[in-house]
């Protein structure tokens, strides 16, 4: 269940974006600074009150250095009924402004793992991480959670 935990702390920070409107490069720079989870929809629409159940506070920093860390804080019922405790995952991240995406790299007990996801750009402070609801269901290994469609991890700067 770490595991499944793991990847849905890495689908958070990984995500690529496209307003149309505003010309800022999504290169590495523009993810510097500190990120935290605020809403969770899919196509059936808002998840969050399901989803901040298992989840306290999701938060994530990068570093211009290319680093990257990521901490959840878990609620009680994760912890204590889920048996799932607070995580925290530090890797670094590459920015692909060509594609609007953005990679993690995480070692994974002596394995690398790169997911990427798709980023919808609402401002520079406020930005929704899309990825499919299977790879999200996937990741959430198993946890009382269940996608339709696309999901958006919505998430503000800080």
């Amino acid at each position: 269940m770490r595991h499944a935990f793991l990847s849905l702390l890495l689908l958070f920070v990984v995500s690529g974006c496209d307003s149309g409107e505003d010309e800022t490069q999504l290169d590495a720079e523009f993810y510097v600074g500190s990120w935290v989870l605020t809403a969770v929809s899919d196509d059936s629409g808002d998840l969050s009150e399901g989803v901040f159940t298992v989840v306290d506070e999701l938060a994530a920093s990068f570093q211009s250095s290319g680093n990257f860390r990521l901490d959840a804080d878990l609620s009680d019922l994760a912890n204590d009924f889920l048996n799932i405790a607070d995580i925290s995952i530090e890797g670094t991240y590459q920015a692909v402004s060509a594609t609007q995406t953005l990679v993690l790299l995480v070692d994974q007990n002596g394995t690398t793992i790169a997911p990427s996801f798709t980023i919808e750009r609402t401002s520079d402070d406020l930005i929704d991480l899309v990825a499919p609801g299977a790879v999200v269901a996937e990741l959430l290994g198993g946890l009382p959670l269940e996608f339709t469609g696309d999901v958006a991890l919505t998430v503000q700067r800080q």
